[in-house]
């Protein structure tokens, strides 16, 4: 269970690095990819380039997003539980607090 919770922890962390990674690679190659066509004389070479960087950005924020997803439902459960804990605390507090009115009552 313990090592599932790491898991699951870590994969949105590797999702949203890869991701980064991916859009500050491929918005350098969507920003330099003018220039070297232009240095290189290959206009074809500038247009593969900054094909594969908006496909490199389109992927990180793919990964980013989906990270983002799964963190916020990993949220939604952590809070859910920690409300059912503090109910169950808040009847248990009060079943104990009615048990030793009872007994001083005795």
């Amino acid at each position: 269970m313990e090592l599932e919770l790491l898991l699951l922890g870590l994969e949105p962390l590797v999702a949203v690095t890869v991701g980064a990674g991916a859009i500050v690679v491929g918005g350098g190659a969507l920003a330099l990819s003018p220039a070297f066509g232009e240095v290189l004389g290959k206009p074809e070479l500038a247009q593969e380039l900054q094909e594969s960087g908006r496909s490199m950005v389109k992927t990180g924020l793919v990964l980013s997003l989906d990270a983002y997803d799964k963190v916020q439902t990993a949220w939604t459960e952590t809070s859910t539980t920690v409300g059912q804990l503090l109910e169950e605390a808040k009847t248990e507090a009060k079943q104990v607090r009615m048990q030793e009115e009872v007994q001083a009552a005795s």
